[in-house]
């Protein structure tokens, strides 16, 4: 008996709606009043528009009443479509095998054949404003659901659109924001499944960047400096070069007059000139042929060959962050 005012509790809890006759069952389970809550059930039968929650009520209590009853086949029956609505239903509490039993055959029954399933695609777009639902074949073994209602929004405007399950494979609609709920609904309008939200947004439109124009640049190189320089330091050295030459020549008389002086002081003062006279000599012929070969390669590397002007070009991206760059350096 404790099991029996559970179970009304539970589902008198469960209730959103508040169907009268729902009410009178429990009461009438909760009481053991098991005929009269088969007639009660019978009467419900009859009534259209049940939520989801309400027919796996029905289908709960029915398959409960009739255990009690000891019609097992209409219990099994009565579990059967309560575990296609939610697999994973449960009975509270510890029940007789005149229930239990029953409803552990509709659970195998349904594990093996599978609950409602009804899949569809995502929301596509056609157009700017058209879209598009593809619907699967649903997947019904007991073959309850006869229609499919859709409740759509589009655009903030509602609207519903009742399908036979037969012809339900695509649906179809126009709206930039699109907003789709589905349920599966029985010959008296029951509601065994539902689905949903699925939505579709607004496309945005992306402004394409535009691509600035490529950019040429051409460097201006410099004038060649002028070959005087060049000729002047040739002409140094030439000069120097002259110059040492002279001296060393010099030197060379003074060594002589050394050697054939008859004094000491002629002697000393010829061998004071002439190295005086090397030396100097010396210095200017080194500075001489440094200077000329100076001049030399100015007259010749740096003004034979003109260099060649500089051409760059770049492209800058849309965000200005980077730029590409191409072109000839010297």
């Amino acid at each position: 008996m404790r099991f029996w005012v559970v179970l009304a509790v539970l589902f008198a809890s469960a209730s959103m709606a508040g169907n009268p006759k729902l009410e009178a069952v429990r009461e009438q389970v909760s009481a053991l009043k098991y005929p009269q809550a088969a007639r009660t059930l019978d009467e419900l039968r009859q009534t259209d528009g049940l939520s989801r929650t309400e027919a796996l009520e029905f289908f709960t209590l029915e398959g409960l009443v009739k255990g009690a009853l000891n019609d097992g086949d209409a219990a099994k029956a009565a579990f059967t479509r309560a575990l296609l609505i939610d697999p994973e239903l449960k009975l509270p509490g510890k029940v007789a095998p005149r229930v239990s039993t029953p409803f552990l055959e509709a659970k195998s029954w349904v594990k093996e054949h599978g609950a409602l399933e009804l899949s569809t695609s995502a929301l596509s777009r056609l157009s700017d404003e058209g879209w598009s639902l593809d619907v699967s074949p649903l997947k019904d073994a007991l073959s309850l659901v006869t229609d499919v209602r859709f409740d759509l929004d589009e655009d903030g405007t509602q609207r519903t659109v009742v399908t036979p399950v037969s012809q339900t494979k695509q649906l179809t609609g126009r709206g930039g924001v699109v907003v789709v709920r589905w349920a599966l609904l029985t010959a008296r309008r029951w509601v065994l499944a539902e689905g949903g939200p699925l939505s579709l947004e607004k496309p945005v439109a992306v402004a394409v960047p535009t691509r600035p124009a490529p950019v040429s640049v051409t460097a201006v190189q410099p004038q060649p400096f002028p070959k005087v320089p060049g000729f002047v330091a040739l002409a140094v050295g030439a000069g120097l070069t002259v110059i040492g030459a002279l001296l060393l020549n010099g030197a060379a008389e003074s060594v002589a007059r050394a050697r054939g002086a008859m004094t000491f002081d002629e002697l000393k003062s010829a061998t004071r000139v002439g190295r005086t006279s090397q030396t100097f000599g010396g210095l200017l012929l080194t500075g001489g042929l440094v200077s000329a070969a100076v001049g030399a390669a100015l007259l010749f590397v740096g003004f034979t060959s003109a260099p060649a002007p500089a051409r760059i070009s770049f492209t800058a991206t849309a965000n200005g962050g980077f730029a590409v760059l191409s072109g000839a350096l010297p």
